[in-house]
Parts: structure tokens; C-alpha cells; sequence
């Protein structure tokens, strides 16, 4: 029937109007032409769509069947516009992040300050907090999560992968673990965790090449979710320690730590940028989530963002 969609804008016109005189003044366009437009929509319609009652025209049946469809196919482009205005616009605006404490505190110190200078026009809210946010009711715009979230209500973009690894300084007492080629050889050394688990651990579970696990006994001396705790009875010398990587890794890159067997792991987990499917992607926030894929990517296992 419709031609183009400025058939479909014309049409709706008459309909409002009841006027095609009138919809030829609304759409700035002469009465000749939108009475000959209308005409050939009749005729691929293959059925009268107005009645002439004094001097307006009433739709028919088929008529307001027609202007049904032309008013959804006129609101799908109107959204269609308004979409793709939003998207090419230059990032601007508020963006609310959130993602676990240790994670928060390795990535967005550099992410966030690099962002903002980037994009100027942007101001950006961080929260970190090891809690469940339920990212549409607290009005988040990105989470930094660690695992697969399992709601429809989300989706998950890939950022990287994240390890715990076993690492001792570089320098003293234990130093020499970081020429150690086998598990074998940590065997009763004395170990500090990264867990949260309290009950004391006399074997330490290693994944490593080709997925094969080896299982070592240990003497545990220390266990913690605090990893600079950790990092610093490491720098004490009263052990070898268990860390997540974005955790571990800067101090490998200053040179104070060094990372054991790097090839063996305690445990591996994906991390992902989260974001709310029924929420529109606001230009700010397709920025922001580019933008931690370029800057972060494979990097994502060391955190040297350097």
C-alpha cells in the first residue's frame, strides 16, 4: 500500500485531519499531490478507505485497519530514530558503577579517572560492595561481577578471566619459591589464604596444566579476604601467599612479589560487565563498557593497566 514511509506520514495526516487540504497545509506539501498519493494508496489497497460525509472524509473499515498499521510502523520508526539518536550521541551525562570491594578497588582506580578524562562531559558514581545489587531496583547502570549472573533480567559482556595464585616476595627468606617447578616442592611450607573459609587447611589443592590437580600438604599459618593483609605478612616473610591475580600482580610488576608455579592455579573465574536488559544503553554507558574491554581485555588476568 505505502510506497515509502512518507506515504505512511501522509496518510496518518489525512486520517487526523479528515482533510486532505488540511494535510497538505500540516505537511507543507500541495493538495494536487496528496489527494494523487492517497488515490494510488486506494488503488494498491484494492478498496475504498474513505467516505466522503460534507467536507471531511471518514475512514472505513479498511481504512482504520490501514491507519492501525500506519501508526505502529510510525511509532517503530519514530523509536527507531530516537534509538540511534541516542546511540551516536557524544557520551554525556551520569553513570552509576558498582562491582565486589577488592575488584572495585584494582580496576577503578585507573578506569574511572582515564574514562573521565576521556569524556568530560561525563560524571561517574562508583560503589563497591561484596553485597548482591539487584542492578534495575537500586538504579545501577554497570556492575563488574565475578561469575555468570543467571537472570533474564541481565546481561553479561565477557571482560576476562581472574586466578588465585600462590606468590612470595621477591626478595628473602622464601624467595627462592619462585624458582619452584613442581607442587611437590611446597610441601609443608608455610602458607597464608585467601579465603573465606576459616577452618584450618592442612592440603592445598593446585590446578595446572591440562586441568590436572595435585593436592599438597601445607602448614597454614594465616587466612584472610583481605589481601593486603596478606600481601604485607608476604613482604614479612612468614610465608608464601594465595591471591587473586589483579590482587597479586601489581606487586610482581613494582618487583616485590614474585608469582609460584605461574602455570598452577587454587581456582579460575570468568568476570563479567553486567548490565540490565530492558534498560536502554545509554551512549555514557556503551562508552564506559568499550572503553573497560579495551583498556582491561586479556590484561584482565595480571591488572597491569600500567
Amino acid at each position: 500500500m505505502f510506497e515509502d514511509f512518507t506515504d505512511v506520514a501522509l496518510y496518518i495526516e489525512i486520517m487526523r485531519s479528515g482533510s486532505p487540504t488540511a494535510a497538505a497545509e500540516k505537511l507543507q506539501r500541495g493538495a494536487a499531490s496528496i489527494s494523487r498519493r492517497l488515490r494510488a494508496i486506494e488503488k494498491k489497497a484494492g478498496a475504498p478507505l474513505f467516505e466522503r460525509k460534507g467536507r471531511r472524509l471518514v475512514a472505513t473499515r479498511e481504512g482504520e485497519l490501514l491507519f492501525e498499521y500506519a501508526r505502529r510502523i510510525n511509532e517503530e520508526l519514530t523509536g527507531a530514530h530516537k534509538q540511534l539518536q541516542h546511540l551516536v550521541a557524544a557520551p554525556a551525562g551520569h553513570l552509576r558503577l558498582t562491582a565486589p570491594v577488592l575488584l572495585g578497588q584494582a580496576l577503578f582506580p585507573t578506569l574511572v579517572p582515564e574514562f573521565l578524562e576521556a569524556n568530560p562531559e561525563c560524571m561517574v558514581f562508583t560503589n563497591l560492595t561484596n553485597r548482591n545489587i539487584d542492578l534495575e531496583e537500586e538504579i545501577y547502570d554497570i556492575a563488574i561481577q565475578i561469575g555468570v549472573p543467571h537472570h533474564e533480567s541481565l546481561t553479561a559482556e565477557y571482560l576476562g578471566g581472574v586466578e588465585i595464585g600462590l606468590y612470595t616476595a621477591a626478595r628473602g627468606t622464601w624467595s627462592y619459591a619462585a624458582d619452584f617447578r613442581h607442587p611437590s616442592e611446597l610441601v609443608d611450607l608455610p602458607v597464608m589464604q585467601f579465603t573465606h573459609d576459616d577452618q584450618h587447611a592442612e592440603t592445598m589443592r593446585l590446578i595446572g596444566p591440562r586441568e590436572v590437580a595435585m593436592e599438597i600438604g601445607v602448614r597454614e599459618v594465616l587466612v584472610s579476604t583481605d589481601t593486603q593483609t596478606l600481601i604485607a605478612a608476604v613482604k614479612k616473610e612468614l610465608g608464601l601467599a594465595t591471591l587473586p591475580t589483579f590482587a597479586g600482580h601489581p606487586g610482581v610488576y613494582t618487583g616485590e612479589l614474585k608469582r609460584v608455579l605461574p602455570d598452577w592455579f587454587l581456582s579460575r573465574e570468568d568476570v563479567h560487565l553486567v548490565v540490565p536488559t530492558r534498560r536502554i544503553i545509554r551512549p555514557v554507558v556503551r562508552a564506559f563498557l568499550d572503553f573497560a574491554h579495551k583498556r582491561v581485555g586479556s590484561a584482565m588476568l595480571k591488572i597491569d593497566l600500567d
